[in-house]
């Protein structure tokens, strides 16, 4: 039975209870608005699962990618949610180069599953995928690009804000002058500026400003890593990695080993040498399709546009050779 012939039947009163993800509720509340208000949780389950790295690399020594999960939420960072931010790192700690790869949320893909969590091949939105797990959120973005993904990192909003001020705020440069939709008393201004940890995570959640939407969204949220890795790797507060560290302790979540993250850290300590980091989005075109997780109900999807596929995958190849 699917997850909105469950719904139905919980608010025909065919059914008294059912059990369901907690990262269903946005969609259970888009199919039918009396979801939130007519029913109640009387009883909830936590499961833990420790997520395991099986591609590790070298990481002084040997290129790697690693998959950005932002979800949509503020607080614990265990919540499962959708995964509205879908990045991949890839990293050359030879050359000295990071690759930014942005995939839209709403890319309208075949989902890689594992363990019955869901129907592996079913078409759905990429954000739908974060809500079986980051796992099967990476299995899908490797299928579509063709790529092998030796970490994932998983943040939320609070992980941004606390992240940005433990570095003293980030320099950013942005194209147009405008009031963050989501917090007003953030002006960002046209040209380079600095923000702090509250207005930069509004720039990079603002879409409703540009044209483009989403696309720039993605340009903003990539502009904000780039800010981030360049004060990182540009000034003296890496040295005080260990307090940043834990400002942001139990803010992400990561296979990466710890030592593997001091690694990389204490190498830049000793060169500060500056990276060269190069940024690519995959695009595409909307339509109003049925998904897999919101059953019948048609959404908004972007249908892949196989040359940025192409390109993409040229471009991550051109950073990690």
């Amino acid at each position: 039975e699917s997850g909105e012939e469950m719904l139905q039947d919980l608010l025909n009163d065919k059914t008294d209870a059912i059990i369901m993800n907690e990262g269903f509720r946005d969609s259970f509340n888009l199919i039918d608005k009396k979801f939130e208000s007519e029913t109640k949780v009387i009883y909830t389950l936590d499961k833990k699962k420790t997520i395991e790295n099986l591609k590790s690399a070298s990481v002084t020594k040997e290129s790697f990618i690693a998959y950005i999960s932002g979800i949509d939420t503020s607080g614990p960072i265990t919540t499962t949610s959708r995964s509205d931010v879908n990045m991949l790192m890839a990293v050359n700690p030879v050359k000295k180069k990071i690759g930014l790869v942005f995939i839209p949320r709403d890319y309208y893909v075949p989902l890689q599953c594992h363990d019955g969590v869901c129907e592996s091949g079913a078409m759905d939105k990429l954000t739908h995928a974060g809500l079986y797990g980051i796992e099967v959120s990476q299995a899908t973005i490797e299928n579509i690009l063709g790529v092998d993904i030796n970490y994932n990192i998983r943040i939320n909003f609070d992980t941004v804000k606390t992240m940005v001020d433990a570095l003293g705020g980030i320099e950013i440069d942005s194209d147009k002058d405008f009031i963050a939709w989501t917090d007003h008393e953030c002006h960002i201004k046209e040209g380079k500026q600095h923000l702090d940890g509250k207005c930069a995570l509004a720039f990079a959640r603002e879409r409703y400003s540009y044209e483009a939407g989403d696309r720039h969204r993605g340009e903003n949220q990539q502009e904000v890593i780039r800010a981030m890795i360049n004060k990182m790797t540009t000034t003296n507060i890496i040295k005080n990695y260990e307090s940043i560290l834990n400002a942001v302790q139990g803010m992400f979540q990561t296979n990466m080993k710890t030592d593997e993250i001091t690694a990389l850290i204490q190498m830049q300590i000793n060169d500060m040498t500056k990276w060269d980091v190069q940024t690519t989005l995959l695009d595409g075109t909307g339509d109003m399709v049925p998904t897999y997780s919101y059953g019948s109900t048609p959404l908004y999807v972007m249908r892949p546009d196989t040359d940025t596929i192409s390109s993409a995958k040229v471009f991550i190849n051109e950073i990690i050779k």
